[in-house]
C-alpha cells in the first residue's frame, strides 16, 4: 500500500476518533469561532500544550475546566498555581502544565498589559514564528499549528512523536527536514480530516506507538494493518525458528553383570603385568614318556 492510501486509512480512524472525541453537532465548524475547537490564539496555545501532555479525553476536560472554573485568563493568570493544577484534575503532568499556563500569562500581561495575543493575526508568518517561539515551553507544533488555523499556512503540524508514528507506518521515509514533510503531508491529507489527523496521531504516540520502541504496543493499535512496522516485526517473530537445547553426548552407562548386579572387572596377574606368563598349575604327579611309576 502506498503512503497515501495508507493516510486515508488512517485519517478515517482519526474522524472516528474525532466523533468520539468531540460531540457531532460540534464537528461542523472545529476551527471556526462557534466549534468547540479553540480559535483564540491563546486558547489554542493552551489546549495544544495540554494535548501534548495529556491524553486526549483528559486534555479536553482539563481545557473545559479552565474555561468554566475560570471568569477569563486574567483570572488564570493571578490564581496560584496550586489553583490551576486543581482544574487541571490533577492529573500526572499537571504541575507542569499549570506552571506552563500561568507562566506564559504572565509573560504575555508584563508585554502587552493584556492576556491576548491576537495582535498576532495581522502580523505576517514571520514575525509571528518568531513571537511565538520566544515564549518559553512552546512546541514547533503548536506554532504551526496556529499558523495553520489563523494565517491559512499550507502545513500539516509535526512533532519528533508525530514523525516516529508516521515513519512507522511507512508514509514517511528517510530523514527529510522537518518543513518539507509538513508541506507534503498537507497535500496529502483532506482538509475536513487534518486537524483530527493531527490530534488521534497526537493521542497514538503517547498510548499505542511512543519513541521508545520497546512501549510499541501493537496488539492494541488499531491501524496495524497498515503499518510497516506491523508487518516487519510481526514476520520476524513468525518465522523466527524455535529455540533447540543441544544435549552433551554422553556414554552409554555399562549394563551391570547377571547375578549380584555388580560388574566384573578383569584384573591381570602380576606376572602378567610383568609380562611373564602365569605358572601353571597340576593336580596329582604328572605321567608321560620317561616317567617312573
Amino acid at each position: 500500500m502506498k503512503a497515501p492510501e495508507k493516510l486515508h486509512a488512517v485519517a478515517q480512524h482519526a474522524l472516528a476518533f474525532g466523533r468520539r472525541w468531540i460531540p457531532r453537532k460540534q464537528l461542523d465548524s472545529p476551527s471556526g469561532s462557534n466549534g468547540a475547537y479553540p480559535s483564540d490564539i491563546v486558547d489554542l496555545i493552551v489546549f495544544h500544550k495540554l494535548h501534548l501532555g495529556l491524553p486526549a479525553a483528559t486534555a479536553l476536560r482539563s481545557y473545559k475546566a479552565l474555561k468554566e472554573d475560570f471568569v477569563d485568563w486574567n483570572e488564570v493568570r493571578i490564581s496560584s498555581v496550586r489553583e490551576i493544577q486543581e482544574a487541571l484534575s490533577l492529573s500526572p503532568g499537571s504541575l507542569e502544565l499549570a506552571v506552563f499556563v500561568k507562566d506564559i500569562l504572565e509573560l504575555i500581561h508584563r508585554e502587552r498589559q493584556d492576556v491576548s495575543l491576537e495582535f498576532l493575526s495581522e502580523k505576517n508568518l514571520g514575525d509571528i514564528r518568531r513571537y511565538l517561539k520566544q515564549l518559553k515551553g512552546m512546541d514547533n507544533s503548536t506554532v504551526e499549528l496556529i499558523l495553520r488555523l489563523r494565517k491559512e499556512h499550507p502545513v500539516f503540524p509535526l512533532n519528533p512523536a508525530v514523525e516516529k508514528v508516521l515513519s512507522r507506518l511507512g508514509v514517511l521515509r528517510g530523514a527529510g527536514r522537518r518543513s518539507q514533510s509538513e508541506k507534503m503531508l498537507h497535500e496529502m491529507v483532506e482538509p475536513s480530516k487534518a486537524l483530527f489527523l493531527h490530534h488521534f496521531l497526537l493521542d497514538h504516540s503517547r498510548s499505542v506507538c511512543p519513541p521508545d520502541e520497546s512501549l510499541v504496543d501493537c496488539p492494541r493499535c488499531g491501524i496495524r494493518q497498515v503499518c510497516a512496522f506491523y508487518a516487519r516485526t510481526s514476520n520476524k517473530h513468525r518465522r523466527r525458528p524455535p529455540r533447540r537445547t543441544e544435549s552433551r553426548l554422553r556414554p552409554a552407562p555399562l549394563a551391570p553383570a547377571r547375578g549380584n548386579g555388580r560388574v566384573k572387572v578383569h584384573r591381570p596377574s602380576s606376572g602378567a603385568r610383568r609380562g611373564k606368563h602365569p605358572a601353571r598349575k597340576t593336580t596329582g604327579k604328572a605321567t608321560g614318556r620317561g616317567s617312573v611309576r
